[in-house]
């Protein structure tokens, strides 16, 4: 080489050099371009002839030079062209130890940045090798960056082990990644970013581990260091969004291993964060990966929570994915799948078939999309075989809701496919194995030939022992045992062998007592083996198990209605743990069991109770800080965007007012005398609810059906000559009568005169064995007749039990041996105690807005309304145009005694929505319910429908009597059904004449009502008791 060309190869090294010192100081693109053409041209022949002791370095610094710019662009041919001037340097003989090293380190290094793209085995393999090489070369002694080295080769080796692991499922692989990275870390860092590279590459190989051996400690290790990660100042937004994805995983797998939702909470703001922590438009790829992650976090919540907030949010985010133009097309099908797992989902909440049509246009989408590949389907893609799983999930669904044989078929094809096509992977197959199994038990359902019933059921117990025998633990585990003891119940049943029997008792302890598992999950565990074990003693304390983690699977922090469809997936729990207790002769547990499993809702909102009264005396802050807390989770109990922003804050506002109301309960009950403010009464508490009458418990059970009777005696049980497919039938047969009587094109005369009858089978069924076990007499003296407070179960609660018997001729009725009045549990007479409230005929509110269009005429509730003015002067009176919703509300929090007559509307599959119609608006449930802020007296709706509840949640009494009970009004009044408005005028007439004659004290209500309703009978002389006998009283 001559003088000339020496000059210019030492003037474009020296150059290069300063350039991507530059670079590396300010990261402008230009100095590391100009810095890549130099090292180019040097390497040429011209500048580095064969035989140069440079040469190996010069290669090197622009294979370095190329992998800096790759890492920044992302351009595959930087890879590429960093790989092969790698090679050659690696191939030439080096000038120094540190040329030789650094020349293997980087080779491997750039495999292994091609290998964690392609995550194809050849190219992991490919890094090892080359990582095992440098590592070789390491000198023993005299090598200054030894440890530098030997850690960036144990650190990225690991990684890459890890990567080999996720294809061949050798677990050594992953033992040996943690033992490298552990190494790694003792050793040094050529920067502090490569430290924390390491730190993140142990996390990720301990999650990897704990999802692996289901360990809660390694879980534990692989948070504390994600946690460490995010909280290191000035990290660049892609790789903290990297770290907050990662966290995002640690904390969702330690739920999944622990079952504390805290952390699934916590998951999702990790995920949440990962994705703001991104510019989209800089990174879209990395940010739909980020949003699904999201999604995905978002939907194991709402499976352990049921918020529909979360439900609606996954929707949204896996639509974006699949719309975004960026998105691979190998990640829109995926995202496809989960778009329609989710409305698979949402058709849990709904029912509505529509949702499942729409979920599986979405999977047969993604199906047809993957099919018209050129090169066909992968037979190796778990993608694929996912979207056939959810395809036959999905099919099994229509089919039992619309009995549609070809989809039960179609199902099975698809499950049989995706579960044959995952043999070679147990992890894969067993997942797919219990989907399978699903569909196996439906065509068990539809009716099999003994030796076919016979194989199919050997099938599924074999298919979910598949399923269990990979499910490490958490949620999917606890699924798998429920699945699995209910298919070894129906064997046992079919076979006999005890030893079926004895494992899914065995599986139903075990799953029921999990902490991993979902509430629903670990519900439907306990109430089957409370179902199932033949020791009483273990079937009850089941049961308790069962009701107790219902009641914290149903807390404030979810809206009402994903509360509401919990407890309607397990409807019927608490009525049959009861008939369970009665069947052992234990009544008292009975009545214990129906405490825990009824009224959760409201049990939830109790604001005016003798134990809050006794607070505010005593700890008025405190009490009034918590009653502050219970009126805003009120106020947000349904879904939907608010004043605050989004349906999103709108749940974090829930979730944060929960926690703060469970603080404020801890924080109570650690006072001297609180210990058990707002906690369900014992049996022996309850039992004190019978000094003062006598309360009627009536169980209604598919077992059997019974009156549990509470009174100065204690508890006790009594028969019902009846089954619940009897009170079911009379119960469809009189809703249908009601309705006939209020239909102007029905034979109305034929309606009430079958309405009379079906009120005297009730009695004869029902209500006259109940008052007969109670030892009521048959006949008394209308003014001094025994108290009785009926709290029906199951369907008993749309019936006007209070109204059952004869009522024209000879014959007993309920109305003439008690004085009727209606609680929705035992426990919220116990908890309200004696009235604490007298009535100030100087406050009261009545309420009768106009004749609305499209309503009917109300043609006597103007007359009540000015007989009720006109009683009170003083009365405060929003009358016509001056009844409007936000007035109405105002003065309910101010009043002791109100009267609304006017229309009441009420959705028997949708109990909730009910409300008053008013002037500008129908006043709503959930404003009734948190209306007040102090005790008030009573609250009368004279309007249709305020005592009814509704289908899906039967034993919550959600009406809007029940609303204004627990809004704090001593005594409500409403109505069971459509009211007939002139009669009803009369009775109200008859109440206040009552009322008003009447002395002081807390049967006074009751009382005067009971008069009213006699004398309006009378002077019907006991026909059509639809018009005069559907008002009830409800409080004490």
């Amino acid at each position: 080489m001559g003088f000339v060309n020496r000059i210019r190869t030492v003037h474009l090294a020296n150059k290069a050099e300063a350039e991507l010192a530059g670079y590396q100081k300010t990261e402008r693109p230009q100095l590391l371009d100009s810095a890549i053409a130099g090292l180019e041209q040097l390497v040429l022949p011209e500048f580095t002839p064969p035989g140069e002791p440079a040469a190996a370095g010069r290669h090197f610094r622009l294979a370095d030079a190329l992998r800096m710019r790759y890492e920044s662009l992302e351009d595959a041919a930087d890879l590429d062209r960093a790989l092969r001037h790698a090679e050659i340097a690696v191939a030439l003989p080096p000038a120094t130890d540190d040329v030789r090293v650094g020349s293997l380190l980087l080779h491997a290094t750039i495999l292994y940045i091609k290998a964690n793209g392609s995550d194809a085995p050849g190219d992991v393999a490919a890094a090892l090798a080359a990582f095992d090489l440098a590592r070789a070369a390491v000198p023993e002694s005299g090598f200054p960056m030894r440890d530098v080295v030997s850690s960036a080769i144990a650190s990225q080796s690991a990684v890459m082990l890890a990567a080999r692991f996720r294809h061949t499922g050798d677990v050594a692989d992953l033992e040996e990644a943690r033992i490298r990275s552990t190494a790694a870390l003792e050793g040094e860092f050529f920067s502090e970013a490569d430290a924390d590279a390491a730190l993140s590459n142990l996390a990720l190989v301990l999650g990897d581990l704990a999802e692996l051996r289901a360990d809660l400690d390694l879980a534990e290790q692989a948070v504390t260091l994600g946690e460490r990660l995010v909280d290191v100042a000035g990290l660049p937004a892609a790789r903290r969004s990297t770290l907050l994805a990662n966290l995002a995983r640690f904390r969702e797998l330690r739920y999944e291993l622990g079952g504390d939702l805290a952390d699934l909470t916590a998951a999702a703001d990790a995920a949440a964060a990962s994705t703001e922590s991104l510019a989209p438009d800089d990174h879209a790829a990395v940010a739909l990966v980020r949003l699904n992650t999201l999604a995905a976090v978002l939907m194991r919540r709402y499976e352990a929570e049921r918020s529909l907030d979360d439900l609606e949010r996954v929707k949204v985010l896996f639509n974006h994915v699949v719309r975004h133009p960026a998105t691979p097309e190998a990640d829109r099908r995926s995202a496809l799948t989960n778009l329609a797992w989710a409305f698979r989902t949402h058709y849990g909440v709904t029912g509505e078939v529509k949702v499942l049509d729409d979920a599986l246009v979405l999977v047969s989408y993604a199906i047809a999309k993957a099919e018209e590949q050129a090169d066909g389907v992968d037979p190796d893609d778990p993608s694929f075989r996912w979207t056939l799983d959810q395809l036959g999930v999905l099919l099994r669904l229509r089919y039992e809701a619309t009995g549609d044989v070809e989809d039960l078929e179609a199902a099975e094809t698809a499950g049989r496919r995706a579960s044959n096509g995952s043999l070679h992977d147990p992890v894969e197959h067993g997942g797919h194995a219990v989907n399978l199994a699903t569909i196996v038990q439906a065509r068990i359902a539809r009716g099999l030939e003994p030796d076919e019933h016979r194989a199919a059921l050997d099938e599924t117990v074999t298919l979910l022992r598949a399923g269990l025998a990979v499910t490490a633990g958490g949620p999917d585990r606890v699924g798998v045992q429920a699945n699995l003891a209910d298919a070894l119940i129906e064997r046992h049943a079919l076979l006999g062998d005890g030893r079926d029997l004895a494992e899914a008792l065995a599986l139903c302890r075990d799953a029921s007592a999990s902490t991993a598992g979902t509430p629903q999950q670990r519900v439907r565990a306990a109430r089957t083996l409370g179902m199932t074990a033949p020791d009483p003693h273990d079937a009850l304390q089941a049961y308790r198990r069962a009701l107790d983690v219902l009641r914290d699977a149903v807390h404030p922090a979810i809206e009402r209605a994903a509360r509401e469809a919990v407890l309607h997936e397990h409807r019927g729990l608490a009525v049959e743990a009861a008939s369970k207790a009665i069947a052992a002769g234990d009544p008292s547990a009975a009545l214990e069991l129906l405490e825990r499993g009824r009224g959760v809702l409201w049990s939830q909102s109790l604001r005016f109770t003798a134990d809050l009264a006794r607070l505010r005396v005593e700890h008025h802050e405190l009490a009034e800080d918590l009653l502050s807390v219970h009126v805003d989770l009120d106020r947000l109990a349904t879904s939907g965007p608010t004043r605050f922003g989004g349906a999103d804050s709108r749940a974090d506002l829930r979730r944060a007012l929960s926690t703060r109301r469970t603080s404020l309960l801890e924080h109570i009950r650690g006072l001297r005398g609180f210990e058990s403010f707002q906690r369900l009464p014992d049996a022996a508490a309850l039992a004190g609810t019978g000094s003062r009458g006598t309360v009627i418990v009536l169980v209604i059970a598919e077992q059997r059906c019974d009156a549990l009777v509470v009174d100065g005696a204690g508890v006790r049980s009594a028969p019902l000559p009846v089954t619940r497919e009897d009170v079911h039938e009379l119960a469809a047969e009189m809703l249908t009568t009601i309705d006939d009587i209020y239909d102007p094109e029905s034979a109305v005369v034929n309606a009430r005169k079958t309405f009379a009858a079906q009120l005297s089978r009730l009695y004869d069924a029902v209500a006259g064995p109940a008052l007969d076990a109670a030892g009521i007499p048959s006949h008394g003296t209308a003014d001094d007749l025994p108290r009785v407070w009926w709290c029906p179960t199951g369907v008993l609660g749309l019936l006007p039990v209070h109204l059952a018997g004869t009522h024209t001729g000879t014959g007993n009725a309920v109305i003439d041996r008690v004085v009727s009045s209606y609680t929705p549990t035992v426990r919220e007479l116990l908890a309200r105690g004696e009235s604490q409230v007298d009535v100030s005929w100087d406050d009261v509110l009545v309420v009768n807005p106009p004749h609305l269009e499209g309503t009917a005429e109300l043609e006597g509730a103007g007359a009540e309304a000015r007989d009720v003015v006109d009683r009170f002067p003083h009365a405060r009176a929003l009358v016509g145009e001056q009844a409007t919703a936000d007035r109405v509300l105002d003065a309910l929090s101010t009043v002791s005694w109100a009267h609304f007559a006017c229309h009441g509307v009420q959705d028997l599959d949708n109990p909730s929505q009910a409300g008053l119609v008013l002037k500008d608006r129908a006043l709503s449930f959930d404003e009734i319910a948190a209306a007040a802020t102090r005790p008030g007296a009573a609250v009368v709706f004279s309007a249709c429908d305020t005592a009814r509840g509704g289908l899906p949640v039967l034993d919550e009494a959600l009406t809007l009597v029940a609303a204004a009970r627990f809004a704090g009004f001593e005594h409500v009044v409403g109505s069971l059904y459509s009211a007939h408005d002139l009669v009803t005028a009369q009775v109200m007439a008859r109440f206040y004449t009552a009322l008003s004659a009447a002395e002081p004290g807390t049967d006074r209500v009751a009382r005067a009502l009971h008069a009213a309703v006699l004398a309006v009978r009378a002077d019907q002389r006991g026909r059509a008791p639809d018009t005069w006998g559907g008002l009830v009283h409800v409080g004490w």
